[in-house]
């Protein structure tokens, strides 16, 4: 009761200064901005809640449709990571938002294969918009592969595949690759080579003509 009470007589910038006192830069509007801004990336609706826990992750729920979805996250699980920037944030929660999306697809992947698609798609997302990767990757290159998570060295891979491809692309098409380009890529494992460029706006991905979930029919202008 007594934490509750806090809660209700303290401002919200107490917690967040709270945080800084313990080496978290991130704060709540930080994050929300970066679901607004992931979920953009994907052409999607933002999930249906947003919430502090334990551990970072997304919950599906019904795999076929958007509209339950549940994005958790935890202060100290980033600082653990080494999240402190909202390059790195990002980072982290296009990959979430990367779950949200293969959800119900009839992708083949197994546990791993998933999880280095959304690693490729935050390279993707940070190739085209010139996002810093470095902390995502600190983050993930040490960890130990395990039964549904690839190893470190493999999940760096996968992003920096996505941030080349992301490059090659724009480089050569001058416009950002659809989904399906995207997704058709990393089922072939192709090397491009790198081409540069700056934007001052987020680039999201194209929009495909008649974009629909192939699962659940659903689109979002």
């Amino acid at each position: 009761m007594f934490p509750d009470l806090l809660q209700d007589l303290l401002p919200d910038s107490w917690f967040d200064a709270i945080r800084g006192l313990y080496g978290s830069s991130l704060t709540d509007d930080m994050i929300m901005q970066s679901v607004t801004d992931a979920s953009d990336f994907f052409h999607i609706d933002e999930p249906f809640g947003v919430a502090e826990s334990d551990t970072i992750g997304v919950y599906p729920l019904n795999p076929y449709t958007l509209n339950d979805d549940i994005l958790v996250f935890s202060y100290d699980q980033f600082m653990e990571m080494g999240i402190s920037e909202q390059d790195g944030l990002d980072m982290v929660v296009t990959h979430e938002m990367g779950h949200r999306v293969l959800q119900g697809m009839d992708t083949g992947f197994n546990s791993h294969q998933e999880e280095l698609c959304c690693d490729f798609f935050a390279g993707v997302r940070a190739g085209l918009n010139g996002m810093d990767v470095s902390q995502f990757e600190n983050a993930l290159a040490d960890t130990m592969e395990c039964d549904t998570h690839p190893g470190g060295a493999d999940r760096v891979e996968a992003i920096e595949a996505g941030v080349e491809y992301a490059k090659a692309y724009f480089g050569e098409f001058g416009a950002a690759p659809k989904f399906s380009d995207c997704m058709k890529h990393f089922n072939e494992i192709e090397v491009n080579e790198l081409k540069g460029f700056t934007s001052r706006d987020q680039i999201t991905l194209t929009p495909e003509e008649s974009f629909a979930h192939p699962s659940f029919g659903c689109t979002r202008k």
